[in-house]
């Protein structure tokens, strides 16, 4: 009879035991996954739904600043006159951060200071620093093609943008998103 209850005794010790282990492996696996899923998750946001960038330098000014941080929307491709897009320029793993002038098939000429998109003066008072245009290297007037964008700085003075051949006109392909939302940096 007593060996009965010593085996009894020794099988619900390592019952309880074995429980424990399974309690404690359950544990273990709950803070692992409430770190890794929430990391996982905003990963998972930042590199397909949402980006992330800061403004270096000083060719957004007026309305965007050094070391703003912006918010980019990476699925919306629809791109409208003004908006102001994330894109890498040709040939160069570099980012530029630009306001859209010229939409596909536009032609885009600079007069006298003044941007005209398919012969209409554009009203840019809102947006640009002083207001007037300088041309860089590229001739003018240019006609698009089918998915190429012609992209200005709001600051023209010291934008390097599609009035330059470093830059250049950017590709629909070369676009990774609208800005969402800007967050002041520190001056």
């Amino acid at each position: 009879m007593n060996d009965i209850k010593n085996l009894v005794n020794e099988s619900l010790i390592k019952a309880k035991q074995e429980q424990a282990k399974r309690e404690k492996y359950i544990s273990i696996i709950k803070y692992i996954s409430s770190i890794i899923l929430p990391t996982l998750i905003v990963f998972i946001i930042l590199n397909v739904f949402i980006g992330i960038a800061t403004i270096k330098g000083s060719s957004m000014e007026k309305g965007l600043h050094e070391n703003d941080i912006i918010l980019f929307n990476r699925l919306d491709k629809t791109i409208d006159r003004f908006d102001i897009i994330v894109a890498k320029k040709i040939d160069q793993n570099m980012y530029i951060i630009k306001r859209v002038i010229g939409l596909p098939n536009d032609t885009i000429d600079i007069k006298d200071g003044y941007v005209f998109v398919n012969n209409t003066q554009i009203d840019e008072s809102s947006y640009t620093e002083n207001g007037t245009t300088y041309l860089q290297d590229i001739s003018f007037p240019i006609t698009l093609s089918d998915d190429e964008y012609f992209l200005l700085g709001d600051n023209r003075e010291v934008s390097l943008d599609s009035r330059n051949s470093e830059t250049g006109l950017i590709n629909k392909k070369n676009i990774f998103g609208k800005i969402l939302f800007v967050f002041r940096g520190l001056k």
